[in-house]
């Protein structure tokens, strides 16, 4: 079962969380629709606390898995209803590009740097930014920091994937 319309990426750093990271990744979640979809990576990190606070607030969550699960959450079956395996030889970006196209209504995002700072060119949580702006039409990025600092907040209106 694909995600609906009503479905929201989540993107992430990696690495373990504070408990104030955990919290502003928490008070994001819950501005979403109760009766929304959460799409994540499946990966150690935000992606893997987004799943279990999303199933722990009654939300689906559908998990799309990259073909090196290297840095994949070891208990992700347990926080997922669906999941999509991305096949062998794809990318990283491919899995990303992937989150972007599900997350139909938006992508809320938590990078662990600023975009400039140099530990993030490599970033996979600015890739999947910079995919959202890239393949999407009529997107807003507003900056939730001053409210949630720590989180990008990315806002797709008549959104068309390319």
């Amino acid at each position: 079962m694909p995600p609906t319309a009503l479905s929201y990426a989540i993107s992430g750093a990696r690495g373990r969380l504070t408990p104030v990271q955990e919290e502003i990744i928490a008070r994001v979640m819950d501005d979403l629709p109760a009766y929304c979809t959460i799409v994540t990576g499946g990966a150690n990190g935000v992606d893997a606390f987004a799943a279990r606070y999303a199933k722990q607030s009654h939300r689906a969550v559908y998990t799309i898995l990259p073909a090196d699960h290297a840095q994949v959450d070891p208990d992700w079956r347990q926080w997922c209803d669906m999941y999509l395996q991305m096949p062998l030889g794809s990318t990283y970006r491919d899995r990303n590009l992937k989150l972007v196209q599900e997350g139909m209504a938006g992508l809320r995002a938590f990078p662990a740097a600023a975009e400039s700072a140099p530990e993030s060119k490599r970033s996979g949580t600015w890739m999947t930014i910079r995919l959202a702006f890239r393949h999407g039409d009529d997107l807003q990025k507003q900056s939730a920091r001053s409210r949630h600092p720590y989180s990008v907040v990315i806002r797709v209106i008549g959104k068309t994937i390319r």
